[in-house]
């Protein structure tokens, strides 16, 4: 059990995102956890975008055309999830260093 103002809890899951939640000065970040179910609803949403404007193509070529553009939007959809990950992990990384500095010079 650990202690956190006036509640108190068990540890695991269920009460993690709950004081993930309640955590007012934002020592950790929410979005990095939630990417892999972006990545995949946006997955998702292109596919089931794809179908219907797959259907009603005028043609083969546009019928290859949405099959193309299918991967590729994914791959774009990857990519900026991976930068949103990228910033945040920059400032959690900053935030070690930041402790670190400290740690050090209060050390001296």
């Amino acid at each position: 059990m650990r202690a956190w103002g006036a509640l108190s809890y068990k540890e695991g899951p269920a009460s993690q995102a709950v004081l993930v939640m309640l955590d007012s000065d934002f020592s950790s970040f929410v979005t990095v956890r939630f990417v892999g179910l972006l990545y995949l609803l946006g997955l998702l949403a292109l596919v089931v975008g794809a179908i219907p404007t797959f259907m009603g193509a005028n043609g083969l070529l546009e019928q290859v055309g949405v099959i193309a553009a299918v991967p590729v939007a994914g791959l774009i959809w990857r990519m900026a999830l991976e930068g949103v990950v990228v910033v945040f992990r920059i400032a959690e990384n900053t935030s070690e260093l930041v402790e670190l500095r400290k740690r050090r010079v209060q050390h001296r």
